[in-house]
């Protein structure tokens, strides 16, 4: 597909530059929008690395069974992600919208079991990435390391 086209021809643009590192980091409504094509492009682009955003890979209709579709993304990407971005999920605002992340500590996830997830499928030491202000970080990094 033409999308595919151009996200490879801009990463060949990129990459050439000396220095950069670039991370994919695939969502629901991206050109890699589910974990089986990114492992996929992964494969193909083994000059990548993987920004793991699981909650941003779920779409409205998912949000019911949304810790197991976390699971199978994190089983077929946790192993090769050089991040995780740590997220929770509230349902969007409108019927077409895409699910709102939240900060890990606010949403319709159990933040407790993804981050049990993600210490099952992602090798440890790998870099966690959360958002929020202050006052959230601190919450959620005593909530991460209440969990490890």
């Amino acid at each position: 597909p033409e999308g595919m086209s151009r996200l490879r021809a801009w990463l060949d643009r990129a990459q050439s530059a000396p220095g950069v590192e670039l991370l994919v980091c695939p969502h629901a409504r991206h050109v890699l929008c589910d974990a089986h094509r990114t492992a996929s492009f992964l494969d193909e682009r083994t000059d990548l690395g993987l920004a793991l955003a699981p909650v941003a890979m779920l779409e409205s209709d998912m949000l019911h069974d949304a810790q197991d579709h976390l699971e199978r993304t994190l089983i077929t990407l946790g192993g090769r992600a050089s991040c995780v971005v740590l997220q929770n999920v509230r349902p969007p605002e409108t019927v077409s919208g895409v699910p709102l992340r939240t900060p890990l500590t606010e949403g319709l996830l159990e933040p407790e079991r993804l981050i049990d997830l993600v210490s099952e499928y992602v090798p440890e030491g790998t870099p966690l990435v959360v958002a929020g202000t202050a006052e959230q970080h601190r919450e959620q990094a005593e909530l991460i390391a209440s969990r490890s």
